[in-house]
């Protein structure tokens, strides 16, 4: 095989696994198989549902190929849903600007080098979490984040 039938035997290989990468869906979606689902006490349940049942899961994202991958999706599911109370308990109403250079947004992460939640701010990268208006109301999500003691999976 000469050098440039070698090369473009590997440019085919290379196309045909772009191909196949960009043709699967970005979310895994069950059609007409088992799969796992999170109900809302965090419990991990097989299911062959269709119908709307399965298109509300669907639309929530929670559909797991895996009951591990539920299991592990449960865990992640509760510390966001404790941050997510915590911060929106502090302050409901509020949205960021994002096309506001000027505005400051504030959060609450877990720094693993104080073993605490702590505040941080940001001005034009949004994340997917919730944001608050200002620093003393991000502490205040901080204290009751850190007064129950929750840390993030993975952190002992």
């Amino acid at each position: 095989m000469s050098k440039e039938q070698e090369l473009q035997k590997a440019l085919t290989a290379a196309q045909d696994a772009l191909n196949a990468y960009q043709s699967k869906p970005a979310v895994w979606v069950p059609d007409m198989c088992e799969y796992f689902y999170v109900d809302a006490s965090g419990s991990v349940w097989p299911s062959r549902a269709a119908g709307e049942d399965l298109q509300e899961n669907i639309k929530v994202g929670n559909c797991y190929q895996t009951k591990a991958l539920a299991l592990k999706a449960a865990e992640y599911s509760k510390v966001q849903g404790l941050i997510n109370q915590a911060c929106l308990n502090v302050e409901s109403d509020y949205t960021p600007d994002w096309y506001n250079d000027n505005e400051q947004k504030h959060g609450v992460s877990y720094c693993t080098g104080l073993g605490s939640w702590a505040t941080f701010h940001a001005y034009w990268v949004a994340s997917s979490e919730v944001y608050l208006s200002t620093q003393a109301k991000a502490q205040q999500a901080c204290d009751i984040l850190n007064g129950i003691k929750l840390k993030p999976v993975g952190v002992k």
